[in-house]
């Protein structure tokens, strides 16, 4: 038995064409080699779009692409993410379903395929919630009942498809900022737990064998940064024998990082700066990753000529030039700042609760929520945290500090 394992594709999550292509393109890709692998079946555990509604460009695509893999014998087996999900239930994975390109897992009981006894659950907006895990309890243990009666008949392996967080794959500066299921809250009896929703690949393989692919395509500025190549999992069982977990590589582009520190410069020092580094790197048909952190001794950031390094960048031959300035700043911000620093920062606050109470946005007793809920705006997206699980973060802060909780259950 061999199957892939693919997660977290966002296909459409760059704003950029060219970028939105090469995820498109890493996805046909990977279909392709599963193809050329001859995988019995194939595995995507959520965010196969990056919203519930994608293009019809983009979906065209995926139709024709999973339609390839049904001629060919393949049978993949889907559940929605956080991005494809929508509280109607009425998205582009039950279009493909109905369809018949592909099965969502999250809309059946168990299905067998062969020896083969798979079982999903969809994830949810803002993430996998212990509530769901509960709702299946019983349904679980009648399942295993029957897992463990095939067992005794026929050599049945089980996978358990989840979107979902869990504590002990996550990262050490995520562990205690978002919620998440610990390894042991996962039901007993599946032997492998295909699991989709964060990033980076992990794999646990102790009491359970549960596995993270990681995303498929990088879907930001500082996920491009630390991951170069579009990757997935081949997994392979064969009797009597442990499974093998191969990583599966797709390299479309180079990808060159470049960190530019511009302190002590000003808007036109620091352009022949990054002018410089160009010169040093082979930048043909390579994305960049363009990094400015720093404060400018003299100018500002919008007065950096951006258009003219892009301009430069397509000279000599680069796929893309992307960048990220949000660490860049200004002397002359930098001392404003300062000054507003140096100023008592809860007569600030109160202020401006004052002219809200006036103004009728709040109200004279709700006032006291707010010094806890003013602090949430220092809280500052961590590294390689997705835009999604930051929001949702964000989110849980903002109402516990305004004392919401009863309302957003």
């Amino acid at each position: 038995m061999k199957f892939a394992h693919i997660a977290d594709c966002h296909l459409g999550s760059w704003r950029q064409p060219n970028m939105r292509a090469l995820n498109i393109e890493a996805f046909e890709k990977a279909i392709n080699k599963c193809i050329s692998e001859c995988v019995d079946f194939l595995l995507i555990v959520g965010d196969l779009f990056d919203t519930a509604v994608p293009s019809i460009e983009i979906l065209k695509t995926v139709a024709e692409k999973l339609r390839k893999i049904k001629e060919k014998g393949i049978i993949c087996y889907v559940v929605p993410g956080s991005h494809d999900y929508s509280v109607s239930g009425k998205n582009m994975i039950s279009v493909l379903d109905k369809a018949g390109l592909c099965v969502d897992l999250s809309q059946r009981e168990e299905i067998i395929q062969g020896n083969v006894l798979l079982y999903g659950i969809a994830g949810k907006k803002g993430g996998f919630e212990q509530k769901e895990i509960n709702e299946h309890r019983d349904y679980f243990k009648k399942l295993n009942e029957k897992i463990s009666l095939l067992k005794k008949e026929k050599n049945i392996y089980s996978i358990l498809l989840l979107h979902t967080s869990v504590f002990e794959l996550l990262s050490q500066s995520l562990t205690d900022k978002i919620d998440a299921l610990s390894i042991k809250d996962l039901p007993l009896g599946f032997d492998y737990y295909a699991l989709g929703h964060i990033h980076s690949p992990k794999i646990y393989n102790q009491e359970k064998i549960a596995v993270y692919p990681g995303s498929l395509f990088p879907c930001n500025f500082n996920e491009l940064e630390r991951q170069h190549t579009s990757n997935f999992l081949i997994i392979e069982k064969k009797n009597g024998e442990k499974e093998s977990i191969k990583k599966v590589s797709i390299n479309l582009k180079k990808v060159i990082n470049l960190d530019i520190n511009a302190n002590k410069e000003n808007p036109q020092s620091l352009k022949e700066k990054i002018l410089s580094e160009f010169k040093k790197n082979n930048l043909k048909d390579a994305i960049i990753t363009l990094r400015i952190s720093g404060i400018l001794e003299e100018g500002k950031p919008s007065e950096l000529d951006f258009m003219s390094l892009e301009e430069k960048a397509g000279e000599i031959g680069a796929y893309i030039l992307l960048r990220n300035t949000s660490k860049l700043s200004s002397k002359e911000f930098e001392i404003k700042i300062q000054a507003i620093e140096t100023k008592n920062i809860e007569e600030i606050e109160k202020a401006s609760l004052i002219t809200a109470i006036k103004e009728n946005i709040i109200t004279e007793k709700d006032k006291d929520k707010f010094p806890s809920f003013f602090r949430i705006f220092n809280i500052e997206k961590l590294e390689g945290e997705t835009t999604s699980i930051f929001t949702s973060r964000l989110t849980k802060e903002a109402v516990k500090a305004l004392k919401l909780e009863e309302l957003w259950k």
